[in-house]
């Protein structure tokens, strides 16, 4: 049995005439009678009888021609569905990204995307990269954009975009009023810095115990948000992501420092499980994403 013998059988049946039906199909008569000689015998039942020139249908008949219809209908329904997900008149996607590339990258990104795809329900989840990986694994994720290149295998990833961690200061800080400055210079600041666990202060420790030197000791404050109120108000020295505080340099009130021989730089990535086949949502926004972006 196929859908192609059961739209022969739901058009006659309305049609109660070989000929009718085979017209509205296209099809020749003797091919309409093939199809539904086979539904028969699938069914193994008489689906008509003959009056005169009608095929009428059995009690059988009846009883299949109510779910025949029950069954085309939800046949056309998700074939317009199927077609409206192509077409991106429906869908979902669900993001996930880590704090930094988040809170300042990805949530002005995908409000852009939901302006050109309004249709498209889409969530974003900010939490930790080990977070995001856990979630890609137990599938609660399409993709997630993580400042590192998973170890596990499972995992495939593509380069979404550069960023550079930079130190910053108040512009009213004695630091910032030097033309030229060595780490050193900064050694014996007061340092207000991310967790441990951050990523941030991960790559510039590593940054720069690859160089010799070694971060001080400093206030550590849970959040970039934190970091930022904290050096605007002239407490201390920071490193930051340059994406966290371009609204502060453009306003005046944080500003980089050019710190001789540093230049601390990393990637974030677009990761998905290797198990996971991306809908066309997904495919769109990671078109997007190359087309917002300069990679």
């Amino acid at each position: 049995m196929d859908i192609q013998q059961l739209k022969t059988f739901q058009t006659v049946a309305k049609h109660e005439n070989f000929s009718m039906a085979a017209e509205e199909l296209s099809l020749s008569q003797p091919a309409v009678s093939r199809q539904i000689d086979r539904l028969e015998q699938y069914l193994n039942v008489n689906l008509f009888y003959k009056v005169g020139r009608n095929m009428k249908l059995t009690a059988v008949g009846k009883e299949i021609k109510v779910k025949a219809d029950q069954i085309l209908a939800l046949v056309d329904r998700t074939t317009s569905l199927v077609q409206s997900i192509n077409e991106l008149e429906t869908g979902s996607l669900r993001l996930g990204a880590s704090t930094t590339v988040g809170n300042y990258s990805m949530a002005p990104m995908v409000m852009k995307f939901m302006e050109k795809y309004p249709r498209i329900d889409v969530t974003l989840d900010i939490k930790s990269t080990a977070e995001m990986q856990k979630n890609l694994r137990n599938e609660m994720l399409d993709i997630a954009i993580i400042p590192e290149i998973p170890q596990s295998r499972e995992f495939q990833s593509e380069v979404f975009i550069e960023d550079e961690i930079v130190f910053a200061a108040s512009p009213q800080h004695p630091v910032a009023k030097k033309e030229h400055l060595t780490f050193e210079d900064l050694a014996e600041e007061r340092w207000i810095l991310r967790g441990p666990k951050s990523n941030t202060r991960k790559t510039m420790e590593n940054y720069l115990f690859s160089k010799g030197f070694q971060i001080p000791k400093g206030i550590e404050l849970g959040s970039t948000e934190a970091v930022k109120q904290a050096v605007i108000t002239g407490g201390g020295l920071a490193f930051l992501s340059k994406m966290t505080f371009e609204t502060e340099q453009k306003l005046g009130i944080i500003q980089p420092l050019n710190v001789s021989g540093i230049s601390c730089k990393r990637h974030f990535y677009v990761v998905r499980h290797n198990h996971y086949y991306p809908t066309p949502a997904v495919d769109a926004f990671t078109s997007f994403l190359t087309e917002k972006i300069d990679l």
